[in-house]
């Protein structure tokens, strides 16, 4: 059984392409519904001014990884910000002084993993987001810590020590040990079947960790972002992750 597009996920994602970018806009709208909603979006933290660090990235970019591997690590509560993947987050974090890391992934993985997550998108729709995404944050560069997708999933401990050394912060690193990645991915379950399964049923679509079934569904779509059509934008995600992290 897969996980549709809900309407609340396709009426956020047209806000943040309208709205991404305007801080003083969509962070109000936002912080409005969940007031409403908070209790059924618990994994969606917005950025104030006691927040201790902020983890952004485009969707299916290790976010869920690094939340969960961050908190297991520490020895008390941290106060973070995470989950919204729209420019106006970061950009606020930033005007507040927030420590702020940012997890980019290559356009295609990331484009095609976000795509079984949210079958009705667009291909197009999705890499133009993510150009304008990392293309708005390249210039904050001297105000972030940025990281790949590979340095969180391989050694996300070396990651925290740059936050740590950069910004002045005393967060605990996270050993990458077999029982420590084990742990995190028994917390991401938890979660995924506490807010999208049924009952105790896997939605692997949108599961954010490897699943043996999401196998024919990246391929369904890596065959859609393999069309001429797409090879433009394709190349410009590219150049911009290049870019970011240089």
């Amino acid at each position: 059984m897969l996980h549709p597009t809900t309407s609340f996920q396709r009426i956020r994602y047209e806000l943040s392409g309208l709205l991404g970018k305007r801080e003083s806009t969509y962070i109000p709208l936002l912080q409005a519904y969940l007031l409403v909603q908070g209790r059924r979006r618990p994994w969606m933290q917005p950025v104030g001014r006691d927040t201790e660090l902020v983890m952004e990235g485009f969707p299916r970019s290790a976010n869920s990884f690094a939340l969960w591997a961050f908190l297991q690590a520490q020895a008390r509560p941290v106060r973070l910000a995470h989950h919204l993947h729209v420019e106006a987050h970061v950009l606020r974090a930033v005007r507040l002084g927030i420590p702020t890391l940012i997890l980019i992934r290559r356009p295609l993985p990331a484009a095609v993993s976000f795509n079984v997550m949210m079958p009705s998108l667009e291909p197009n729709r999705i890499l133009s987001r993510y150009i304008r995404y990392y293309s708005t944050l390249g210039k904050l560069k001297p105000n972030l810590v940025r990281c790949t997708f590979e340095e969180v999933t391989h050694d996300f401990g070396d990651v925290i020590q740059r936050v740590n050394e950069r910004f002045g912060t005393r967060f605990t690193t996270f050993a990458h040990t077999p029982e420590n990645l084990e742990a995190v991915f028994r917390q991401i379950d938890r979660h995924h079947k506490q807010f999208y399964g049924r009952g105790t049923q896997i939605l692997p679509n949108v599961l954010p960790r490897p699943h043996e079934q999401k196998t024919a569904l990246k391929e369904h779509f890596q065959q859609q972002y393999a069309s001429p059509h797409l090879h433009p934008l394709l190349e410009e995600a590219e150049a911009v992750y290049e870019a970011f992290l240089t």
